[in-house]
């Protein structure tokens, strides 16, 4: 029997996880994928019911009431079956990267899977953020029903995320959207999993790689978890992406349509016109052009929440992330 190769994805949000997660991962023959996956109409579903159920739970505390033994001899049965079968596993959810105590959270990861690797994918924080606003962040979510989906302009999202991130009193709220200043602090997160796991079993990644240079990318993820590379694969050639935020255009057409009609869903209350709405967002989808820009005064403020953090991660893990953009 082999000896078992085990690996956490620590997934950022909108940071390429949703297409690892649905076509790499799944797909590639020498991995054992014990993660979340989407349907075509991006919604998520656990494959393993019981991964689904360890991931609330580590990620969670104020819920832990202990592992459940079934669970535990699932994932530890998931394992065995993948070194059996010479395979890597790989154990891969966005929440791995909101943990809300991670101190805790990583030691509980690490007693599910003592010899884990880490492979983090990071993202220039100045681009995440807009991307979490058009995917997330323009509309209202944690709110009574009649304010749901009311427009927020980009520059309203990232002051209340900035005051949020402020706010470290004991009744912050549990909204991860306006959480984000603090989700993508990378080096305080790597950092804490770094002394879980021990520093050199932490593999970070970068998702501007993925964008632009797939092969280079998935040369270097196969090469952490054992696996074979084919530089033709699909995964490769095509490089889909999964859960893709809205464009400039959509957000420019809620923008008018919230102006004018506030919150009014024509799939919801106008059943007839729901086609009509959804091919009028299909056009908008695919007009591409133009996009938000961080200002000045919201440049500085990633500055002083992030440059030195991506200093000291840089210079940790031998990154040059000055060349790659980061802010340091």
């Amino acid at each position: 029997m082999s000896a078992e190769r085990n690996f956490y994805h620590i997934g950022y949000g909108k940071a390429g996880s949703s297409t690892l997660q649905c076509v790499f991962f799944p797909t590639h023959k020498e991995i054992s994928f014990y993660g979340i996956q989407y349907f075509e109409d991006v919604t998520p579903y656990w494959p393993f019911e019981e991964a689904g159920r360890l991931c609330g739970q580590l990620v969670h505390p104020e819920y832990f009431d202990g592992f459940l033994p079934g669970d535990v001899a699932h994932i530890n049965r998931q394992k065995a079956l993948a070194a059996e079968h010479g395979k890597a596993f790989v154990y891969s959810n966005d929440h791995f990267s909101l943990l809300v105590a991670p101190q805790w959270s990583v030691a509980k990861m690490k007693e599910l899977i003592p010899d884990a690797h880490i492979v983090v994918v990071l993202r220039r924080q100045q681009d995440i953020i807009k991307s979490i606003y058009k995917y997330r962040g323009k509309g209202l979510i944690y709110v009574p029903p009649r304010y749901h989906n009311g427009f927020v302009s980009f520059d309203e999202y990232f002051d209340l995320a900035h005051k949020n991130f402020l706010n470290r009193g004991g009744h912050k709220a549990r909204d991860w959207v306006v959480d984000y200043f603090r989700i993508i602090d990378f080096n305080r997160l790597v950092n804490y999993y770094a002394e879980g796991f021990g520093e050199k079993n932490v593999h970070i990644l970068f998702f501007e790689d993925l964008a632009r240079a797939p092969r280079e990318f998935y040369r270097n993820l196969t090469s952490i978890l054992g696996v074979s590379f084919d530089p033709h694969a699909t995964y490769v050639v095509d490089n889909k992406a999964i859960n893709s935020s809205a464009t400039p255009a959509e957000i420019q057409y809620e923008r008018w349509k919230y102006a004018l009609l506030g919150n009014f869903s024509f799939a919801k209350n106008l059943p007839m016109f729901g086609k009509i709405s959804a091919a009028v967002r299909a056009k908008l989808r695919a007009k591409r052009g133009g996009d938000i820009e961080l200002n000045e005064r919201q440049l500085e403020v990633f500055r002083s929440i992030y440059s030195e953090g991506n200093r000291q991660l840089a210079q940790r893990f031998g990154l040059d992330l000055a060349s790659r953009g980061y802010l340091v």
